[in-house]
């Protein structure tokens, strides 16, 4: 018996429909997988890179921005703790320089041998606190110009030098010497006066300083000073100004007793002094006695005018300085009687004419009636 065929039977129409839908549905699902596939390509194309790259600098810049303000904080407390354990040796140091830096200025001014180099000292003192300057002696009504720095032409400052200023020309330091006091002014010729202006320059927009070099009874000279407001300080100027009114007034005073011109002392009290020998007479020795006696007398008198100010005060309203100060000056008087005036009979009473100079400013009466006179 002949067998019937399978496989015609197994192709009926619901299998082969089956088989197709199937076949569509696979086919659609993997169509929707490229279309999906493709739009995610589409959009890692078109803007992906460049939102991630967005992302990154922003949180790269954040992240860089928070680490500079880290590292700078950090440095900053480094440094501090660094600075703040070494701020007082710092400060020790500049401090120690620039007390050097005016010890050397002030000793220098103080020891010149001449009023040139004492001009100069001055000069180099101040040069730190203004553009230019120069200083004045002071005789009667004259000025003369004895030191000169700032000024670029080597010929005007020769002019400047050998010019000769009144007072009554240079209105600003006429008062300055009235007042004793700084003064402030135009640069003009009218303030001036026509020959420093004219090597210093007129500018009326500017200021110059006059500062005067004030002695005990009278001022010496003056300081004239300009520069722009960085370069210009007045204070500091001022403080080597009363520093150099001493020193100066001190080559004054040893000009007028330099060796070689010894000068015979008044009577005053009981006994009167003989007059002095001419130094030419005088052996090398007693030269240098003479010298080393009028420098005792000096110091001993500057040192009752320095530590015993008051009683030198109460002494010249009193007229009476020898019970203000009697003590000192008895002192002075042995010593002066024990290591000089007993050593040579050329000697002066050097003493005795510095009390009269300097302690009772040239009026012997100041002394008082017990002062015993110079020494016999």
């Amino acid at each position: 018996m002949e067998q019937p065929d399978i496989q015609m039977k197994s192709e009926s129409p619901l299998a082969r429909a089956l088989e197709e839908f199937a076949g569509l549905a696979r086919e659609q699902v993997e169509a929707a997988w490229d279309v999906q596939i493709a739009r995610i390509q589409e959009l890692l194309a078109s803007g992906w890179r460049e939102e991630i790259d967005r992302i990154v600098s922003e949180r790269f810049h954040d992240l860089s921005g928070r680490m500079a303000e880290e590292c700078e904080a950090a440095v900053r407390t480094r440094v501090a703790a660094e600075m703040s354990a070494q701020l007082p040796a710092v400060c020790d140091a500049s401090r120690r320089q620039f007390s050097e830096q005016l010890n050397l200025a002030v000793r220098r001014i103080a020891q010149a041998p001449s009023i040139e180099e004492w001009a100069a000292a001055l000069l180099e003192a101040t040069a730190a606190f203004r553009e230019r300057a120069a200083v004045f002696t002071l005789t009667g009504r004259e000025l003369k110009p004895v030191g000169v720095q700032g000024i670029q032409d080597a010929e005007a400052s020769a002019r400047l030098l050998a010019a000769q200023v009144a007072l009554a020309d240079a209105p600003a330091f006429a008062q300055a010497v009235e007042s004793q006091e700084t003064v402030v002014a135009m640069r003009s010729a009218g303030e001036l006066s026509p020959a420093v202006a004219a090597e210093f320059g007129v500018d009326e927009e500017a200021r110059a300083h006059v500062v005067p070099l004030c002695g005990r009874q009278r001022v010496l000279g003056l300081v004239y000073a300009d520069g722009d407001a960085e370069h210009m300080d007045a204070n500091a100027i001022e403080m080597f100004a009363a520093v150099a009114a001493s020193a100066l007034e001190g080559l004054l005073t040893q000009s007028l007793t330099r060796p070689g011109v010894l000068v015979a002392i008044s009577s005053h009290g009981p006994t009167a002094a003989s007059a002095a020998p001419a130094w030419d007479a005088l052996s090398k020795s007693d030269q240098e006695l003479h010298s080393r006696a009028q420098r005792f007398a000096r110091v001993q008198v500057a040192e009752m005018r320095l530590y015993k100010s008051r009683q030198v005060r109460a002494g010249r309203a009193d007229g009476n300085l020898y019970e203000a100060l009697r003590q000192e000056i008895d002192n002075a008087r042995e010593a002066f009687r024990r290591e000089f005036f007993s050593a040579t009979s050329t000697m002066v009473d050097y003493l005795h004419q510095e009390l009269v100079r300097s302690l009772s400013n040239d009026d012997p009466s100041l002394l008082g009636p017990d002062y015993p006179g110079p020494l016999a």
